[in-house]
């Protein structure tokens, strides 16, 4: 499962910064990529052959083989993660949403360890009232992501029209 999800990751989620150690370029997303290799050798063949299958699985479902992405979890599932998971996610959903209103009065919100890009981001004061329209370009690449276009706006706004802290802004 989680070599699926790897897949999905290298291919969805954009590097957001890039540095170099001892003339090699890299990115930040070069631990993840280590620590997953890591995982991948430190088990011997039969972690191999679960890296490789979860690996296969991921690339399946991005290629949308067999119509994967149609298949859906039965309703007693759903409703099993619901009744003891769902306190957890809804507390979640509460704070973020209280995270947002309190951006919108202009509190500064509490550092929980984010991305560089988040902790730039939010740093950043809200966009001026009459701030101009960011390229259109940059906005239907964060729609395109699956990102609400207003949303797109006020955060490419938020971050100077620089995408990828626009994405940390949305993400964060």
């Amino acid at each position: 499962m989680i070599f699926a999800c790897l897949v999905q990751f290298v291919y969805t989620i954009p590097a957001c910064s890039y540095f170099t150690i001892a003339g090699v370029r890299l990115s930040d997303k070069t631990f993840t990529y280590l620590a997953s290799l890591n995982l991948l050798l430190m088990g011997g063949v039969p972690s191999m052959l679960a890296g490789g299958g979860g690996i296969c699985a991921g690339l399946l479902y991005r290629a949308n083989m067999f119509g994967l992405r149609k298949v859906r979890l039965p309703r007693f599932v759903v409703a099993a993660f619901s009744r003891t998971l769902g306190a957890l996610l809804q507390e979640r959903r509460t704070s973020a949403r209280a995270a947002q209103g309190a951006a919108r009065r202009g509190v500064p919100p509490r550092s929980r360890g984010g991305s560089p890009a988040a902790a730039a981001a939010a740093a950043m004061p809200p966009p001026a009232a009459a701030a101009p329209l960011p390229p259109a370009e940059a906005v239907n690449q964060l729609v395109e992501m699956g990102f609400d276009r207003s949303q797109a706006v006020h955060a490419l706004q938020v971050a100077g029209n620089n995408v990828d802290m626009a994405i940390g802004v949305l993400v964060g």
